[in-house]
């Protein structure tokens, strides 16, 4: 419009509308899943069994788990890795599934039907799933867990709790005491720590001054047991030569009583048992030690599933079963011999990670820095929409002003 039938029109939104606007999706979202829950055509299934398993055992109950997973109508086919990782997805980065490398550890990729073409979500899948793949580990001292790609900023698990202290033994007792408190809780699954299954270590150690009296050198030890290159093949298509090794059975090195039998030719051609020149020394496998922020720290994980699915609810759920501030969880020991206290921490990392104090993570961490984060933006925002609004006006005041209004020049 132009000349006299020039118009100026002010279109005002009641901020009521506007906060309505931002609040009614939010409600539902959180009641049911924080992030909420992945659409995707895969899911992975994770296994974990006692350190110290075979590679045959982990593989034999990865087995079991993928003839089950193959009946499930919507699962169009699976792929088991025994003693290695399934293919590093952006999550299993996030988890550190790259690590997962032992013979006690196994994955199984499975792909599902495309969405169009069935009924239930992935989701609703794996909850119908976890527990009888759970019931088929469970026997063997297995431990499942059912991996959902999130659809939002991937994390280590759901729900996540770090315990710091200044002693790692009494942590990983605190932890062992909280882990018991997670499978209590209803609707908690996927339970879980970074705890190692302590496990036997079995040392030889050579009799220096007894192996000289009888004439054996270490030398011939070392070949018995760990195998040495007695010569090299050379061939005319190949560019350098294969080394030919003898070295004992790797089956029969399992078998420590056949190991010790073993007989080693001494310098003066009798045949000596090892075991009359090692001494063995019973003893505990290392555990690792976890560290964030250059800080020990001993993690336990889970899952929620049940009618909210939330883990925002299991962990306040948690949080009120566990011990008031000044009271014990667990009984650790510590060098004074008094019992640690473990403090809890929702929002920083714990001001003195000396004492043993727990932080809670995982995508309740996630999810508060991105609203936090999301509400200072928006702010701003307001706060810059204000100021416009103050120099087109030109007054600090605002005025009541009808939702429609149109004025006209003369």
């Amino acid at each position: 419009m132009s000349g006299s039938d020039a118009a100026t029109i002010f279109v005002i939104v009641p901020i009521d509308d506007v906060v309505t606007t931002i609040h009614t999706p939010v409600a539902p979202v959180i009641s049911k899943y924080l992030l909420g829950t992945g659409l995707l055509d895969r899911r992975a299934v994770v296994l974990d069994m006692p350190e110290g398993s075979s590679l045959e055992q982990t593989a034999r109950v990865l087995t079991e788990l993928g003839e089950y997973i193959g009946q499930v109508p919507e699962v169009t086919d699976n792929g088991v890795y025994a003693g290695s990782s399934a293919p590093i997805s952006f999550n299993g980065l996030v988890r550190q599934y790259y690590l997962r490398q032992g013979a006690h550890q196994g994955d199984i990729q499975v792909n599902l039907v495309d969405r169009t073409q069935r009924q239930r979500k992935s989701h609703e899948i794996a909850l119908a799933v976890r527990a009888p793949l759970q019931a088929i580990a469970r026997p063997h001292g297995g431990n499942v867990k059912i991996v959902e790609v999130p659809p939002g900023p991937p994390v280590m698990a759901p729900l996540v709790a770090e315990i710091y202290g200044i002693d790692y033994q009494g942590q990983i007792t605190a932890a062992r005491a909280l882990r018991e408190t997670f499978e209590q809780t209803p609707d908690i699954v996927d339970v879980d720590d970074s705890v190692e299954h302590p496990g036997p270590k079995i040392l030889l150690r050579l009799d220096r001054a007894k192996a000289a009296r009888l004439g054996v050198s270490a030398q011939a030890l070392a070949t018995a047991l760990k195998g040495e290159d007695i010569t090299y093949l050379h061939g005319e298509k190949v560019r350098y030569p294969v080394p030919i090794r003898l070295e004992y059975a790797e089956a029969d090195k399992a078998d420590l009583n056949q190991v010790l039998a073993l007989r080693v030719r001494s310098q003066n051609s009798n045949l000596v048992p090892l075991v009359e020149v090692v001494e063995q020394v019973n003893g505990s496998r290392e555990q690792t030690i976890h560290h964030k922020d250059l800080m020990p720290v001993v993690y336990v994980t889970g899952d929620m599933a049940g009618e909210t699915d939330s883990p925002l609810y299991g962990l306040f759920e948690i949080s009120a079963r566990l011990p008031a501030p000044g009271q014990e969880i667990g009984t650790p020991p510590t060098a004074a011999g008094a019992a640690p206290r473990l403090e809890q921490w929702f929002l920083s990392q714990p001001e003195n990670p000396y004492e043993f104090s727990m932080k809670w993570d995982g995508e309740w961490q996630v999810t508060y820095d991105t609203f936090r984060d999301m509400g200072i933006a928006y702010s701003v925002g307001l706060l810059l929409i204000y100021l416009l609004v103050v120099a087109q006006f030109k007054s600090y005041l605002v005025r009541n002003y009808s939702p429609y209004k149109i004025e006209k020049s003369a």
